[in-house]
């Protein structure tokens, strides 16, 4: 059945990835949730009267990425890491995949900046 050899293959593969999936699912959701706060909190001010959703675009974007620049330096700190890897934390955060965090936030932050430069210039 393929079904059934695909689904025990995505759980062998969850199973296996537990620590990265759950680290990169609080990244997400830290950061939609700091884009989210900054973006409604500046459609109450009166910039966005004068400047629209731009300024609420470039406002929530700004919050993540001073989230995801404190994020990548973090990996790249080594005596903070091995500091970590020997509290509890160690246990359910993959400090050893360090460098590989270090790239996907790099990236990330690339794309984003990509795709939101194209899209505030296109709502004015």
């Amino acid at each position: 059945n393929v079904f059934y050899r695909l689904s025990m293959a995505a759980i062998h593969r969850l199973d296996e990835n537990w620590q990265r999936w759950w680290v990169m699912g609080l990244w997400i959701l830290a950061m939609a949730a700091l884009f989210t706060w900054k973006f409604f909190q500046y459609k109450n001010r009166a910039p966005f009267q004068i400047m629209g959703y731009c300024v609420c675009t470039a406002k929530g974007a700004a919050e993540t990425l001073k989230l995801n620049m404190a994020l990548i330096l973090l990996p790249v700190c080594r005596n903070t890491i091995t500091w970590l890897l020997s509290t509890f934390l160690g246990t359910i955060v993959p400090f050893d995949d360090n460098i590989n965090f270090h790239k996907v936030v790099c990236y990330f932050c690339r794309i984003a900046h990509q795709i939101l430069s194209h899209f505030t210039a296109g709502l004015d």
